[in-house]
């Protein structure tokens, strides 16, 4: 028996050495380490200030006329802030483009702090942002 058991673990060693050497996420978020031209500023979720050039991600399904944003691709949060852009109208997403991660470079114009009772009638209230701003971008998101 003993002698089964160190043969299972021979066989199996070197398969969970090639595993563990691969490169993963491993929970690490590298869409919020990510370099951003200067002057802008990572939308990570955290509170932006009237005037910041952010950038951010945007997802559009197919057949959908919202624009879902999110501070990232790899943890995706479509509920940390609420956003209204002005200018949407001047940046519409090709349809080839609906499902597919875009990059979005905006100006905040104001910052509204609102207390929501969530799920209504529960007693529980939390604070939700909502961003007024004005789209300076939409492309890609690339790798």
């Amino acid at each position: 028996m003993n002698s089964g058991y160190r043969a299972w673990v021979k066989r199996l060693l070197p398969i969970l050495l090639i595993l563990l050497a691969m490169p993963a996420h491993g929970g690490k978020d590298p869409d919020r380490k990510r370099k951003v031209p200067e002057g802008h500023q990572l939308f990570i979720g955290e509170r932006l200030a009237v005037g910041a050039i952010a950038e951010a991600f945007l997802l559009q399904y197919p057949g959908s006329p919202d624009w879902q944003v999110s501070p990232s691709r790899y943890a995706v949060d479509f509920k940390a802030a609420g956003f209204r852009f002005r200018n949407r109208a001047e940046y519409s997403v090709p349809d080839a483009l609906r499902g597919k991660w875009l990059r979005i470079v905006f100006e905040v114009v104001t910052v509204a702090e609102n207390a929501v009772e969530s799920p209504a009638g529960s007693g529980n209230w939390t604070w939700v942002l909502t961003y007024e701003c004005d789209v300076r971008s939409v492309e890609a998101a690339g790798d």
